[in-house]
């Protein structure tokens, strides 16, 4: 039976010491030498990305860092602005953030930790141009379908009346607590589409197939976490989505998730095409 590790005291520091509050060019020096060592999906990474966390901690509440010149010392230390913000929550959420990886037995990065206890709230790329929400029941384009998914034998998000495989999971159903099975077609519902992803990396890693229509948000945890080890066409153009007037207001992509490529080491290029698709005016006509 393995020895479970008790992970480190919400109070212990990972950089300061018992009597002295690290300098703020102490800091940078460190945190230089973090983003070296950084590296994904490991303990000793995820140590490190704390370690970043408590230094941006320490800027806000220790040096009162704010603006500027907070963003300033989070590019000294390796971290691009946008993620200091959000990288500063980390830190108060280590010691459970550790129990849950030592449970299953894996580390992740820390997007995908920092998801876990901090839903990220929905962001301005979830509107379309006349500044309404996206719909979450737009159903899928069957000339997508028909030249993507036409292997797939089970769909685990169907908008009501819009089934396009013979066996399918409702919203009623939730895709996300069944089990599934064969080859499976996913456009899931783009305002939560995370935990989408990570079920579907998962079911590969199981040993299944799903092939799935996303938008090609490229800046977005779950494309990193968990697209990205996925096989990617880029489509050509802006799609029309069933139930939508007009084309949609982002591009999109197919990703195929399957045994082989979530075993594809991680830090390798993409496995990225573009598809030419139909073009009429710049845009991918769903006939």
């Amino acid at each position: 039976m393995a020895t479970r590790t008790k992970p480190q005291s919400r109070r212990k520091s990972v950089i300061r010491t018992p009597t002295a509050v690290p300098t703020l060019s102490q800091m940078i020096r460190d945190g230089q030498e973090s983003a070296v060592k950084i590296k994904r999906a490991t303990k000793e990474a995820l140590v490190e990305w704390f370690a970043q966390s408590e230094r941006l901690n320490i800027a806000r509440t220790h040096y009162k860092l704010r603006g500027d010149r907070f963003a300033d010392f989070a590019n000294r230390i390796g971290i691009d602005r946008a993620s200091a913000y959000q990288l500063v929550k980390l830190w108060k959420h280590r010691t459970a953030i550790l129990t849950r990886c030592i449970d299953e037995g894996r580390y992740y990065g820390w997007e995908t930790c920092l998801y876990w206890f901090e839903k990220a709230p929905r962001r301005q790329w979830h509107r379309s141009p006349d500044n309404k929400y996206i719909n979450d029941e737009y159903a899928t384009p069957p000339s997508v379908f028909r030249r993507f998914g036409s292997t797939c034998t089970l769909d685990v998000c169907v908008t009501a009346g819009k089934a396009i495989c013979a066996e399918y999971f409702s919203k009623e159903q939730d895709g996300l607590k069944q089990r599934w099975h064969g080859t499976v077609w996913m456009n899931p519902p783009y305002s939560d589409l995370y935990p989408w992803c990570a079920k579907a990396y998962e079911y590969a890693e199981a040993g299944g197939t799903v092939i799935a229509l996303l938008p090609a948000w490229t800046d977005a945890p779950w494309f990193h976490d968990y697209v990205s080890y996925g096989r990617i066409t880029f489509i050509r153009g802006k799609l029309s989505y069933v139930g939508r007037r007009g084309y949609a207001p982002f591009p999109s992509i197919i990703v195929e998730w399957n045994p082989k490529t979530v075993q594809r080491q991680r830090g390798t290029p993409l496995d990225a095409v573009l598809d030419t698709g139909v073009a009429t005016g710049g845009a991918y006509m769903a006939r």
